[in-house]
């Protein structure tokens, strides 16, 4: 079917397109690539993401300390 051969059930089978095939093959990318760079960028989006979310966080208390610290003061 990927090399065009003709069968007699072809017509049985469901028949993925180029687009589905290459979606679910960008899936297993990192576990056939032996180079690890690709998991690695991964890696540190999603630790950047995780870094920005607790210095978000961090910023929230430190103002809500200022806020206790001066009504309370």
């Amino acid at each position: 079917m990927l090399l065009g051969h003709k069968i007699g059930l072809a017509s049985c089978y469901y028949r993925p397109t180029q687009e589905e095939m290459f979606t679910e093959f960008q899936k297993a990318i990192d576990n056939l690539t032996i180079d690890p760079a690709n998991r690695l960028l991964k890696q540190v989006k999603v630790l950047e993401i995780e870094k920005s979310r607790l210095d978000n966080l961090e910023r929230s208390l430190k103002k809500l300390e200022q806020k206790y610290k001066t009504n309370s003061g």
